[in-house]
């Protein structure tokens, strides 16, 4: 596999989405024809498109939360879509043409708060995935797990992992290899107890007590002993941390996990076709998408991770927002990190899924910004993207931020670059990235 940013393409699926703000995303072949779907919500609706032909519909309308998940639920080989509304958790299941009505039918009515992530897994080893979901920004957070029943249609059986403690970000696994499923939420990581998954509150323990409450998780072994490590970025401060903790639950109960920090220097496509290298604080602004996985036959580990151009409670937009790859053949040992792209991220960014065809996708999922004049420098196949955020303030492109990588006889072009509600249209971008 070859993942250099040389290789990775802008594809641009629509300009304008017909919703106010992005907030969710999933990728997942939702007609069962072998072609991928993206799949988004926001505050508007829940929306599909189809890379391959760029044709889209509507789920449902409404305002969508930051959970999504796509599941088989009736086993009929093709996924469903799972997502929240305000306070209720709903599934969807298209007919014969995506086009046409897809109908839904509620698993919980009567959330604590808004589902901000949702996830499968087999909690109680009876080889069908549950779904797991939490309450965020409500009056009584926590974690919770749902068990269907015979009937899909109806509510499905919610039983309490944990309550009171606020956090963000999902991830489940079998982490001490005693055969049970852990559940990894935030810094913390919750053990059943003895008598089994339903038969009480979950234990919790601090898995990194320096990291705040909100962040993004991912489970991967770095270290190839067969057990999950854990992967975690603060998701909501221009200030995060972002570490791997490695897994030694069996080799030291005294001191179980070990923290790594990942940041150091990127590499980056610069004018002349070379690789070069920028500076890394180390920090991340506003980092709400993170995805890792390990690859079968080399052992090689991927962690994705991609920053919010803006982020919440009215911080200044982020214009260098970097989608960045970073892998490690021996362990973590050692890491290269890769930035792919530094413009117009999103809210919720997906990994390309293992093993399918290396892709990445994002949406533009801020909640706000301008419209401004974007130019872009061309010769050949190399080009630079500079921006003026303000319609009514252009200046000649030469004086812009980053046209210092513009060389002589490079051509400029321009035209309106717009993030911000036009017409009563958001006027984001969703943006499908291609090798």
């Amino acid at each position: 596999m070859n993942t250099k940013g040389r290789n990775w393409e802008r594809l641009i699926l629509d300009a304008a989405p017909p919703v106010k703000e992005l907030g969710s995303l999933a990728v997942g072949d939702l007609d069962g024809d072998g072609h991928v779907e993206v799949v988004l919500g926001g505050d508007g609706g829940l929306l599909w498109y189809r890379p391959a032909t760029f044709e889209h519909g509507l789920i449902t309308e409404g305002h969508l939360n930051v959970g999504l998940a796509l599941e088989d639920l009736d086993g009929d080989g093709v996924v469903e879509v799972v997502t929240a509304r305000e306070r209720t958790i709903l599934w969807f299941k298209p007919g014969a043409d995506l086009h046409q009505p897809w109908a839904w039918h509620t698993i919980d009515s009567a959330c604590n708060g808004g589902a901000h992530d949702l996830l499968f897994c087999d909690v109680d080893g009876d080889g069908a995935r549950e779904l797991l979901a939490n309450a965020a920004y409500c009056e009584v957070p926590g974690v919770f797990i749902y068990k269907p029943g015979m009937d899909l249609s109806a509510l499905w059986h919610k039983h309490t992992v944990s309550t009171g403690i606020f956090s963000e970000g999902l991830g489940a696994g079998d982490l001490d290899g005693d055969g049970r499923i852990e559940i990894v939420h935030g810094p913390d990581w919750f053990t059943p107890p003895p008598a089994g998954p339903f038969s009480g509150l979950w234990q919790r323990t601090v898995v990194a007590p320096s990291f705040r409450e909100m962040c993004r998780t991912a489970l991967v072994d770095i270290t190839g002993n067969g057990r999950y490590d854990v992967v975690i970025v603060e998701s909501e401060y221009p200030d995060g941390r972002m570490s791997w903790f490695e897994n030694r639950l069996v080799e030291d109960a005294e001191n179980p996990w070990v923290e790594h920090e990942m940041g150091g220097r990127l590499e980056s496509l610069s004018h002349t076709g070379r690789l070069e290298s920028l500076p890394h604080t180390g920090r991340w602004n506003f980092a709400h998408s993170l995805g890792a996985w390990r690859e079968a036959g080399s052992g090689q580990v991927h962690v994705f991770v991609a920053e919010m151009a803006a982020g919440g409670w009215n911080q200044p937009y982020n214009w260098d927002a970097r989608l960045v790859e970073y892998t490690t053949a021996d362990g973590g040992k050692t890491w290269r990190e890769r930035l792919i792209d530094r413009e117009t991220l999103s809210i919720r960014a997906r990994p390309p899924p293992p093993p399918g065809p290396r892709q990445a996708l994002h949406g533009d999922g801020h909640h706000g910004g301008r419209r401004g004049w974007r130019w872009v420098a061309r010769r050949g196949v190399r080009r630079v993207v500079v921006q003026e955020p303000h319609l009514g303030a252009l200046r000649r492109p030469g004086r812009l931020p980053g046209a210092q990588h513009v060389r002589p006889g490079w051509r400029w072009t321009r035209r309106v670059h717009r993030h911000q509600t036009v017409a009563g249209r958001y006027a984001g971008q969703l943006v499908h990235r291609v090798r």
